[in-house]
């Protein structure tokens, strides 16, 4: 898979998205879009009487009312705008900047196609609340295009996993592999959940896949790890790209929440 584009939803200047985002696209000579939705939930908030903020790190409050929020969205606007200015001064990457009105997952569902890569911070995903990964997946499943989840916790992490059914086709694994490796490197690790029926057949084909796509593979079978283990499989010790496979959906969420590295959803799993 050739990404068009990469799409990174927009939260606050810094950011490691962005700078997962601004690699990406670089690395794949893709174009990017930084994209800053004005959550409606706000406005209905500010619309409120009794609406009001408390000031960080002042910790006064202040009245809220749709005026005031309008401003303040403007204001973290341009200086998002003004951090992917200076990130992508002196570099070739296209790249444009919108700001829209929206709830997060309907608009990145309206902006992102099947050939677009979108990465999501999980802050901004997650609006404060604790949520798992899992859950934040399910919460985007009408994205058309591949979901990345970034963790502000991921700096100075090198490696992104990518969780899939094991009835995805061997081919589609390697399309999006294909796709990464200007960014991750030539050598894949494939982490088997479970025991798949035909697994020589099918480690010979991916193998094949891969070696005509100038990509080689490690292959793990891990038959029922628990929590430690598959945080140390997909976290601590990742490092290039990390391909998890596993038939159980319960198993994949596990997968997700417990993975300490970025981590790309197919559009087959988020629907799950």
């Amino acid at each position: 898979m050739s990404f068009r584009r990469v799409v990174v939803a927009m939260d606050m200047p810094g950011a490691m998205a962005v700078t997962t985002a601004v690699a990406l696209a670089r690395a794949l000579e893709a174009e990017l879009l930084g994209l800053f939705v004005e959550d409606v939930e706000l406005f209905d908030l500010a619309a409120l009487p009794c609406a009001g903020e408390v000031g960080f790190p002042s910790a006064m409050r202040r009245v809220l009312d749709v005026a005031a929020l309008e401003r303040s969205l403007r204001a973290q606007a341009g200086r998002l705008r003004q951090d992917l200015t200076t990130r992508l001064a002196g570099v070739p990457t296209r790249w444009t900047f919108e700001v829209v009105r929206g709830r997060i997952a309907g608009e990145l569902a309206a902006a992102a196609g099947g050939q677009d890569l979108v990465v999501l911070p999980m802050p901004l995903a997650a609006r404060g609340r604790r949520v798992s990964r899992g859950q934040v997946a399910r919460a985007f499943g009408q994205l058309r295009a591949p979901l990345l989840l970034v963790d502000e916790s991921q700096r100075h992490r090198r490696a992104i996993g990518v969780v899939v059914p094991a009835d995805t086709e061997p081919a589609a694994i390697v399309d999006v592999l294909r796709g990464l490796a200007p960014f991750d490197g030539n050598v894949v690790r494939f982490v088997v959940i479970g025991r798949l029926a035909g697994w020589d057949a099918w480690r010979a084909t991916v193998s094949g896949l891969l070696a005509r796509a100038g990509l080689s593979g490690q292959f793990r079978v891990a038959a029922a790890p628990d929590g430690g283990e598959l945080r140390r499989l997909v976290g601590v010790e990742a490092h290039g790209v990390v391909v998890v496979v596993a038939e159980d959906p319960a198993v994949r969420e596990t997968v997700i929440d417990a993975a300490a590295i970025p981590l790309l959803l197919l559009p087959s799993l988020v629907r799950d």
